[in-house]
């Protein structure tokens, strides 16, 4: 089995980002500035690939499994209510013990992985590249409306921001900088932005949502207050990440529009 990179002997062990009296953000910092175009593709992967940079015994880490609700693509796991159904309760309290639930699976099928990929596959299921999503349900006739907390954006950010606090689980670190903090699982929040809507394309027999047109004042008064309220610093629990729309907002493609 693969030793852990920062194990003692392993050729990371003396560097920065190994170095635990460091806060997470200069760790980090460290870590990327020994690594190159190709490293960063090489290590972000979508499972069940397992890259490997032997250069600082890094492993990969797996891109592609969503928390909304339970770890999918996993075997014997709880299936719990849609993201709908769910938000139908208005029980805040209820999302977090379902999203704690979710987040001790994930890190029990990640742990599993390890094990039996002897160390190469790192972090499985601790990345919910796909978590609980701040997009609206305003035309049932959209296929991911099951996706969605309802079609309020107050609604939807208050169960939202219980939804993260449940699955992040921030804790603190000891010894750590006051920012950092440890979290049971890293989730993005999808998808950004006004992802419901709007024509569709037909590629190789599927349909995807292809553009949407809408004001600032809509976005302001729609759009914004959800993702805000899960990205904003003083949230319980900030989503670690945001997943861009795929489709195109005023003839813009999400992935590269400004905003």
């Amino acid at each position: 089995q693969l030793a852990y990179t920062c194990e003692e002997g392993q050729p990371g062990a003396t560097l920065p980002f190994c170095n635990r009296s460091l806060g997470f953000a200069k760790r980090a910092q460290d870590l990327a500035n020994r690594l190159n175009t190709t490293d960063y593709i090489d290590l972000f992967f979508s499972y069940p690939a397992t890259p490997f940079n032997p250069s600082l015994n890094l492993k990969g880490w797996s891109l592609d499994h969503t928390c909304i609700h339970g770890v999918n693509k996993a075997k014997d796991v709880t299936v719990f209510p849609h993201e709908i159904a769910q938000g139908a309760s208005w029980d805040k309290d209820l999302v977090i013990k379902v999203m704690n639930a979710t987040a001790i699976e994930a890190r029990i099928l990640s742990a599993q992985d390890y094990v039996k990929t002897q160390g190469h596959n790192l972090g499985s299921t601790l990345s919910c590249d796909g978590g609980p999503s701040a997009a609206q349900a305003h035309d049932p006739r959209w296929g991911r409306v099951s996706w969605t907390w309802g079609e309020d954006p107050f609604h939807i950010a208050q169960m939202g921001q219980a939804a993260y606090l449940g699955l992040q689980n921030p804790q603190p670190v000891p010894g750590g900088a006051p920012e950092d903090r440890f979290l049971a699982v890293r989730a993005t929040v999808p998808y950004f932005l006004a992802y419901h809507g709007g024509s569709m394309d037909e590629i190789n027999g599927i349909k995807y949502p292809s553009a949407f047109n809408v004001t600032n004042r809509s976005l302001a008064d729609s759009y914004w207050i959800a993702f805000g309220a899960l990205l904003e610093r003083n949230s319980p629990s900030p989503a670690d990440g945001v997943m861009c729309a795929m489709s195109s907002i005023n003839n813009v493609p999400s992935c590269v529009d400004n905003f």
